[in-house]
């Protein structure tokens, strides 16, 4: 069983349990300014969505960075695989296909969105940290006579040296940067030529976040650890909110040695 570790605000903590959700941002909107770029298609990696978790449970610099100076909280999950984390249903995409699972919010019959590559529940991915530019801000787009093809895949794996400290693992996804319809009607209309449609990516934005339904049995795999400057009221509201909510979810005090 893995074990992963978010550092995060009171606030954010109690939007969690009581919608029973987690967020997943566009990597247009994370704290490392270089993960959405690209070296030839501007910020397409900006759809590409993440959830951002460590492996390491007493981190000085993320207990600062993402707790709000240790007053926050680092949440705990342990899990086998991601639909232990997500909430799932079964779905086959033709009659002929094997049912799989899918999250609600990227059904493409309830939400319109074309994922990539089939994945349909949230990958888990182990960040890698280098300072070679090309794998950074990668090339997306190549073309010959015959077709143009995008890597839509590219971005959001690898991030500089100087973010290192994060050891970070992350949940994703990634998503087409226009609905199903719209690309259905492009490639009628242009007889399965992809060149138009993603040429058109350019000027679409992608949407800031999407909230993902976490499946229920992952709240008795978790624990909640107060930062060391939390205030006693801020505990006090965390307890009472779990009891209330009839959450079993075992609170700590954190053991990094600073001082509060």
């Amino acid at each position: 069983m893995k074990t992963l570790y978010h550092y995060t605000t009171i606030e954010t903590l109690l939007l969690i349990l009581n919608y029973k959700t987690l967020r997943f941002k566009s990597l247009l909107y994370v704290d490392d300014p270089l993960e959405p770029s690209t070296s030839d298609f501007g910020n397409l990696g900006g759809f590409k969505y993440v959830s951002c978790w460590t492996d390491t449970p007493n981190s000085i610099p993320q207990w600062t960075m993402y707790s709000d100076n240790m007053t926050g909280v680092c949440i705990g999950i342990s899990f086998d695989k991601e639909t232990d984390v997500f909430l799932t249903e079964k779905f086959s995409l033709s009659e002929s296909s094997e049912p799989i699972d899918m999250v609600n919010a990227l059904h493409p019959l309830k939400s319109g969105l074309l994922v990539t590559n089939n994945k349909y529940v949230p990958s888990l991915e182990q960040i890698r940290y280098t300072d070679d530019v090309s794998l950074i801000t990668p090339r997306v787009v190549s073309s010959d006579d015959k077709s143009t093809t995008i890597n839509l895949a590219s971005n959001g794996i690898y991030k500089t040296t100087d973010w290192s400290f994060q050891n970070e693992q992350r949940f994703s996804f990634q998503i087409f940067p226009l609905p199903i319809d719209l690309v259905l009607e492009l490639m009628n209309a242009n007889k399965g030529d992809l060149t138009e449609i993603i040429n058109s990516f350019i000027s679409v934005k992608p949407k800031e976040y999407f909230d993902l339904d976490l499946n229920p049995t992952i709240f008795s795999n978790m624990t909640i650890t107060f930062g060391k400057r939390c205030s006693a009221e801020d505990k006090l509201k965390v307890s009472k909110f779990l009891e209330d909510n009839k959450f079993h979810i075992p609170l700590f005090d954190s053991t990094v040695n600073i001082k509060p």
